[in-house]
């Protein structure tokens, strides 16, 4: 039982910080095309 737990552990928090990364990096070039608007 114990190892699901540190399986399902595992796999939520790969899984958030893969939403996080893509976050930061979607928020990142928003910002990058706002600044290089004429």
């Amino acid at each position: 039982m114990g190892v699901w737990m540190i399986a399902l552990i595992l796999i939520a928090s790969l899984i958030a910080g893969v939403v996080i990364y893509i976050d930061v990096i979607s928020d990142f070039i928003i910002d990058a095309n706002f600044l290089h608007l004429p």
